[in-house]
């Protein structure tokens, strides 16, 4: 019988003294019930005769001539049946215990090879024993977040944050397959400002729960703008590498169609670092937008991308992680290149440089909605991923129905935060799955 179903020649498995023992006390006590049927020894069946009256059958092809001997009072014969079958069974589940206790220690270990060469310091911490091994994962971090009283237009709740979460988990459910990893990662300081409860609820809606390292960078590079404070932290995503690829995906996404094509890491082949979506940056296709993004973790690269945050040399006070990302991957600054890319035409791959270009329906910006609305109207029949940049889902009106469909003679505007229902066509959507996952909670 196998030890375990799970091998890699990366891996060494648990001892596997405590299976073994499992594998003999089966066949001994199989044996024991079935030996007295299975052989002719005269003592054993002797020692039953008052009670079995016991018939020959002649089974050369077991045994090698020697005789079979079955009770002829079925109701013996039914019980030792029985008791046989239980045992089987117990034997059974005892091996498939095992295998799992193996599978899951082997992803430990799994995880600690992978980032053997990395600053423990810079380590993400998940509880390894409890999961499955995976080719990729989809990750979200929460690093900040403020009172509600605290909390304004561009600065936003540690609630925010959790119902964004809330939400992306239980739109990953109806559109993720389970040999993905959904990894929820926090930072430690944040973690006790959570009310009662919330970790539970968001383990129910499938999240599994890390502790992302604290990224510190020199006070004079900390950007200016609140809610950016503390986002150096999601650089640590590049260290999860024991994955081939990693999805990372900002509290103010939503996945609304399925997206396993992009998990199979493909889109990385050969050899690009990461796969991100073109941003429109005030006005201009420029720079990918980490809101989605698809990265291919390496502790060497993560070892490399700390070490410029603090580096004085190429430190500045950059306005978000984004921007950041994109100083240390510099190659969306060709405008040209990046409209060709954007309006689906051929490209030079050497002028792709170690960005992989991902269409944008996987990081739909809902800022387009109102700065480019032909483009959006042409696009949003095949979204995946919605990324509400100019107001969150939470800041959109609660509602739970489609609206009526935008006009397309709208005009382009550049602004639009006096206005309510501008950038929130597709809010419905968000607002739809909150109350999905509230409602599941409930129910678990």
């Amino acid at each position: 019988l196998p030890i375990s179903f799970y091998n890699s020649s990366s891996q060494s498995h648990l001892s596997r003294n405590s299976n073994q023992i499992l594998t003999l006390r089966f066949l001994v006590l199989v044996l024991s019930i079935t030996y007295p049927m299975f052989t002719g020894n005269a003592n054993l069946r002797n020692r039953n005769a008052t009670s079995i009256a016991s018939s020959n059958i002649e089974t050369p092809q077991f045994g090698k001539g020697k005789k079979w001997y079955f009770p002829s009072n079925p109701n013996i014969f039914k019980g030792l049946m029985a008791i046989t079958s239980f045992v089987f069974l117990l034997g059974i589940s005892n091996f498939q215990s095992g295998e799992i206790v193996q599978v899951r220690s082997s992803w430990c270990e799994k995880v600690n090879n992978a980032r053997s060469t990395l600053d423990p310091s810079l380590h993400i911490k998940v509880p390894c024993e409890e999961m499955k091994p995976a080719k990729s994962a989809v990750v979200a971090y929460i690093t900040a977040g403020v009172s509600k009283e605290k909390a304004s237009r561009t600065v936003f709740s540690a609630s925010d944050y959790v119902d964004g979460v809330m939400a992306l988990g239980a739109s990953l459910n109806d559109h993720l397959g389970p040999q993905t990893h959904k990894l929820l990662l926090l930072r430690d300081d944040f973690i006790p400002t959570l009310p009662t409860g919330v970790l539970e609820d968001l383990k129910k809606i499938g999240w599994t729960i890390g502790v992302a390292p604290i990224v510190d960078i020199d006070d004079k590079f900390v950007p200016s703008f609140g809610r950016y404070k503390t986002v150096y932290s999601k650089i640590s995503i590049l260290g999860l590498s024991e994955y081939e690829c990693v999805l990372l995906l900002d509290a103010d996404t939503l996945v609304i169609d399925k997206i396993d094509d992009l998990m199979t890491c493909d889109i990385l082949k050969p050899d690009f670092r990461a796969a991100g979506g073109l941003d429109l940056y005030r006005g201009r296709w420029r720079h990918f937008n980490t809101g989605s993004i698809l990265w291919r973790p390496e502790s060497a690269e993560m070892s490399r991308v700390y070490a410029l945050t603090k580096d004085p040399n190429f430190m500045k006070k950059f306005e978000s992680d984004q921007i950041f990302s994109n100083t240390v991957y510099p190659d969306r600054e060709n405008i040209a290149v990046n409209e060709k890319l954007i309006n689906g035409e051929e490209v030079d791959p050497k002028e792709l440089g170690s960005i992989a270009h991902l269409p944008w329906a996987y990081n739909a910006q809902t800022h387009l909605e109102y700065q480019r609305p032909q483009f959006w109207d042409e696009h949003v029949s095949s979204l995946k991923i919605i990324h509400y940049t100019q107001k969150k889902g939470w800041q959109c009106d609660k509602r739970y129905d489609e609206p009526p469909p935008l006009s397309p003679t709208r005009p382009k505007i550049s602004d639009c935060k006096m206005d309510m229902d501008c950038a929130c066509h597709e809010g419905y959507r968000w607002h739809q799955y909150l109350q999905k996952a509230r409602e599941y909670v409930k129910t678990k």
